[in-house]
């Protein structure tokens, strides 16, 4: 339905305002929660609605500050299928982590940093380099 249709005198559809969701607040504090290393729970995840962030190799999702419980998020059944999971306030700051989120990703960087120097040795021997 477009401003033309209701100029020319659509009929609305009556709104059950009970039956709705109430909506998200505005002015309350919001935490993003992150996983990692979840690939076997991915589908799970977008279902809830996490969204893949492929600069930071994690699933976020955004939510409501209040009456977040980090416990109940652990409990829940893919929680235990994937590597780490942190949750940041709407500063940047740690407020929970489970796993070690920076030893992954000092992990990833040694073992990018190994291949890197394992393929400039290989390149050192090729036939005409000096």
């Amino acid at each position: 339905m477009d401003l033309r249709d209701i100029e020319l005198g659509a009929p609305f559809e009556i709104v059950r305002w009970e039956t709705l969701a109430p909506a998200a607040s505005t002015t309350a504090d919001r935490l993003e929660i992150r996983v990692r290393n979840a690939y076997e729970v991915r589908d799970h995840l977008k279902d809830l609605r996490y969204a893949w962030n492929a600069d930071g190799n994690y699933w976020c999702r955004s939510v409501p500050s209040p009456g977040f419980s980090f416990d109940a998020l652990l409990r829940q059944p893919w929680a235990a299928m994937c590597g780490s999971i942190m949750v940041l306030s709407a500063t940047g700051a740690i407020m929970h982590e489970r796993g070690t989120w920076a030893d992954i990703t000092d992990r990833r960087a040694a073992d990018i940093d190994r291949r890197a120097a394992d393929m400039l040795g290989r390149l050192g021997s090729l036939p005409g380099k000096a």
